[in-house]
């Protein structure tokens, strides 16, 4: 269950979020990185000790993403959050489809538990504008997808209606002989992200061949669809005030593992230099 007792975290002269310089989770990171918005979240993370210090003896509270939460109070206290873009760290990821929907439950009901922080982003003068309006969407956005998925259920009800019964309601839905066109342009504009994102890792990465990143890509609207419906089970969860989690169980891995391969890297305004090594067991 939901604890809110945290065991101590790595502490290095600088507080950082760390992480492998890889497509569809490097894009966005390095954006932050621009903005002044990075976050703290997942595996890889080394906060200055003096920074933690700032909170107490307890830094990390009962909040679902402690880590999201712990970077946020991070940004309000003036500190500096980075991406280290030439780190690497791997951890295991979590495959079976309820568990994976159990985790981003959790996530997301983390996500809107942290909407309580964002009027003191607004008045805080340690937070510029740009990472302002980056924090507003990312707080704001688990509120939305419940609203944004009944008018899209509602749109797509009416464009059937209309296919069905001729009614164009005022040429707003399109005509039958027209559905060819409109079915291709939204499959175009579903399919398109997941399909670019997995060229993006086959050329950033080359470590798998292009027909699978592409196949990969394709299936991307599934996992949007699931959280979708994880977020709007978390709402439902955070307005009926349950706040109790296990975290997700893992499994078992070959501790003989040898990844002395990682590359040895510099956290940047960092003097500790670094050679990532942990396989985490983080539930996360």
């Amino acid at each position: 269950m939901a604890s809110c007792a945290r065991p101590p975290r790595t502490a290095s002269s600088g507080s950082h979020r760390v992480g492998r310089g890889e497509g569809v989770a490097h894009a966005p990171q390095t954006g932050d990185e621009l903005l002044g918005s990075v976050d703290l979240g997942g595996n890889g993370q080394f906060v200055r000790l003096t920074d933690l210090m700032r909170f107490g003896d307890s830094p990390w509270s009962c909040c679902l993403v402690e880590d999201l939460e712990l970077g946020l109070r991070l940004h309000l206290a003036g500190a500096r959050v980075r991406y280290a873009t030439n780190a690497v760290i791997t951890q295991q990821a979590v495959v079976d489809p309820s568990r994976l929907g159990r985790q981003r439950t959790r996530w997301g009901q983390g996500n809107l538990q942290c909407l309580r922080y964002l009027p003191r982003l607004v008045r805080s003068a340690n937070v510029r504008v740009p990472a302002l309006l980056d924090f507003a969407y990312y707080l704001l956005a688990p509120w939305l997808v419940v609203p944004l998925a009944v008018l899209v259920a509602v749109l797509l009800g009416t464009t059937v209606d209309g296919w069905l019964t001729g009614n164009t309601f005022g040429g707003r839905v399109s005509s039958w002989s027209d559905s060819p066109m409109a079915v291709a342009l939204w499959l175009t504009a579903l399919m398109s992200p997941g399909v670019l994102w997995g060229v993006v890792h086959r050329f950033r990465l080359r470590d798998e061949p292009l027909w699978r990143t592409v196949l990969v890509g394709l299936v991307y609207p599934g996992l949007l669809m699931l959280g979708a419906l994880a977020s709007a089970k978390a709402l439902g969860r955070h307005l009926a005030g349950r706040d109790s989690w296990s975290k997700t169980e893992r499994l078992a891995e070959d501790q003989g593992r040898n990844p002395a391969h990682l590359p040895r890297v510099r956290l940047p305004g960092s003097q500790l230099c670094l050679r990532c090594r942990c396989r985490s067991s983080r539930g996360r």
